[in-house]
């Protein structure tokens, strides 16, 4: 009977979590922040800076600013916390053994889906109902149709429940809220940008074979997923000779998306409702590659595997965390096809701007003394992919970082993990180099980037040991306060939020609250918004000039490279320091944590060691003694005559 009990017990324990208050209360707050920067009073400078009255058509273009200002804010409000708030409900419950006792009680399975469904839903919804009051009044000022605010909320809400049906589906059959909210937001990357990029690449007229074979294969697909995509939606408002798909206007194309975002949501909770029970008695029995295994154990024959681990040797939990996962194949196949895809637009893409700087180099060389624009604009490209590939990075090593301590409490293999002889901080170290180590394929990319670009001369050698060194400070504090609060959190749910919302508010969220202290004109303000200290240590040779004084750079002052280049300089220290900090107060606290007493198999040995060596010293100096007085110690040692008293 819905909506059931485990939509009533599910509503009342998240309800109570403080992390929904603060959430709430961070949104609130940002919106009103947005309120007060969209003062038109905070942009007139010198004598005209003084309060008017405002002509008609000045209130409607106000109006306007703040509607679509708010719309913007809620929909990445929306596509940001949805996944993270549905996304490990079922895998949770899973992840703390706790399923079972669901499985075995008489509930059924919508009543488990759509209740905890339904609960999680309504806290997204309260986030769209905090901007309701002002989205509505905008109205009053001109120029916002009500129109306009109704379809907003109802592209955001079938956008929020295809989302959530999304992350309710990969929570059903995910073993961890980790992977389940990686998979989730590594599909929603795909959604929302990838059959776009593809439309709009591989659409356009120039385009040689084989791409145009291949965009007439995927055409029927892609179109819809453009069509599903509120990113595709503002694509064909921007570019409407794009369009082509029958549909007579974009109020079409806006209902088109609504219904298909309400159809696939139904059809996954559906699924979610049929495969929640057959999952859940497939997993004692594994997955095909676990019984063939087994089948091959049984029968005595070794199994073979494509990349054969190496032995194990000294340090087993380095190798464990290098050489074994927990993903499930399913969601590795579905996040290769999504990077195969993503890497052959991006190998399109590079070969398209790469041919240009290389032909630029053949004909001016490395020096910078003329207009190296191709050279140039490679070397943007250069940051952008640079940027977007490390803010992936970051957020999957803290991700991976902050479940991993919490994980091995939830699978029961936490006791097992610290009654071993291992130290504190080999089990720490362990932890973070195999967060990093998964996704090292991310490094590798970064680093084929950059020698591509000091190749054609569009990255100079000092600006690739800078973003090397960028880079890494970057990802260990990453790492540090993932680790850190998963030692110190109960769950995985509480680490997950705490380190992304950590790594948020240091990557620019801090600026909200610097803003109306009007400080954010310095560059010295920016030295927390990493991604941005990321573009900025990839330097070119204009760059090296600039900051040399030898010459003046087109798009900006010598004054302000120095003060950027002082802002990294004060990040790198800081996040150097801080990820130092974090990392030593995890290894000092994390036998008082797990409330297990300092290792004590070195002072042992050490111990047996020197009893042994006194023991050795001691029979020596026995054996002389007896050697100089053997009748002295027959004497003692003879047994007692009969009358003598024993």
């Amino acid at each position: 009977m819905l909506p059931g009990p485990v939509f009533n017990v599910e509503l009342l324990t998240t309800a109570r979590r403080a992390r929904y208050y603060v959430l709430r209360f961070v949104y609130g707050a940002i919106l009103l922040l947005l309120v007060w920067m969209n003062n038109p009073e905070l942009h007139r400078y010198g004598p005209s800076r003084t309060h008017h009255e405002y002509s008609i058509n000045e209130i409607a273009s106000i109006g306007q600013t703040l509607f679509w200002t708010f719309f913007v804010a809620q929909s990445i409000t929306i596509l940001t916390l949805t996944p993270a708030l549905v996304a490990g409900t079922i895998a949770d419950e899973r992840e703390r053994r706790t399923l079972h006792y669901l499985m075995a009680s008489m509930l059924g399975s919508p009543e488990i889906v759509l209740g905890k469904l339904g609960a999680r839903m309504l806290h997204v919804g309260v986030f769209m109902l905090v901007g309701l009051p002002i989205m509505s009044l905008l109205s009053l000022f001109g120029g916002v149709v009500p129109e306009w605010v109704f379809r907003s909320f109802v592209g955001t809400i079938s956008t929020a429940w295809l989302l959530s049906a999304t992350s309710i589906w990969a929570s059903t059959w995910s073993k961890r809220p980790r992977d389940a909210i990686t998979f989730v937001y590594l599909l929603e990357f795909a959604w929302l940008f990838l059959p776009t990029i593809i439309d709009a690449v591989l659409r356009t007229p120039g385009v040689v074979w084989p791409w145009t074979y291949i965009y007439a294969a995927i055409q029927p697909a892609n179109d819809w997923l453009v069509l599903s995509s509120p990113f595709g939606l503002f694509y064909q408002a921007s570019m409407p000779m794009m369009r082509g798909r029958g549909l007579a206007s974009l109020e079409g194309a806006f209902y088109w998306m609504v219904g298909l975002q309400l159809g696939a949501g139904l059809v996954l909770v559906t699924v979610s409702v049929l495969r929640l029970r057959p999952i859940f008695r497939s997993e004692g029995e594994g997955n095909w590659l676990t019984r063939r295994l087994r089948r091959a154990k049984a029968v005595g024959k070794p199994a073979r595997r494509l990349f054969p681990r190496p032995a194990c040797g000294d340090d087993a939990m380095l190798w464990k965390e290098r050489y074994f996962s927990q993903t499930r194949r399913a969601a590795k196949i579905v996040a290769g096809l999504i990077l195969a895809v993503v890497m052959v637009m991006l190998g399109y893409a590079t070969w398209e701007a790469a041919k240009p700087a290389f032909i630029e180099l053949l004909a001016n060389g490395y020096l910078s003394d003329f207009n190296s624009s191709k050279q140039e604009d490679f070397g943007y490209f250069v940051k952008v992919v640079t940027v977007g590939a490390y803010v992936l990075l970051t957020l999957a090593v803290g991700v991976a970082a902050a479940a991993s301590l919490t994980s091995e409490r939830e699978r029961d293999t936490w006791i097992s993990l610290i009654a071993t002889p291992l130290e504190g901080w080999e089990i720490v170290r362990g932890k973070m180099v195999g967060a990093v180590w998964g996704y090292r394929w991310v490094l590798g990319l970064m680093a084929f980037y950059w020698l591509l670009g000091l190749v054609l001369g569009s990255i100079h050698p000092f600006g690739l040991v800078t973003a090397a060194l960028v880079t890494a400070v970057n990802i260990w504090f990453a790492t540090a306060v993932g680790i850190y609060f998963s030692l110190v959190s109960r769950t995985t749910t509480r680490a997950l939020a705490a380190t992304i919302g950590l790594l948020i508010f240091l990557n620019g969220g801090y600026l909200f609250c610097v803003i109306p202290l009007r400080i954010t004109e310095s560059p010295l303000a920016y030295f927390g918004v990493t991604p941005m200290v990321e573009w900025s240590s990839l330097l070119n040779y204009q760059d090296i000039d600039v900051l040399a004084g030898r010459s003046a750079y087109r798009f900006t002052s010598a004054e302000n490279s120095r003060g950027l280049t002082e802002s990294c300089v004060l990040s790198v220290i800081t996040y150097g320091l801080a990820a130092w900090t974090f990392t030593v107060m995890t290894i000092a606290r994390f036998d008082v944590v797990v409330d297990r007493p300092k290792s004590q198999v070195a002072p042992i040995l050490a111990a047996e060691s020197d009893a042994g060596a006194a023991a050795s010293e001691t029979d020596a100096v026995d054996d002389d003694d007896a050697f100089d007085a053997p009748t002295e110690v027959a004497t003692e040692d003879r047994p007692p005559e009969n009358d003598e008293p024993a």
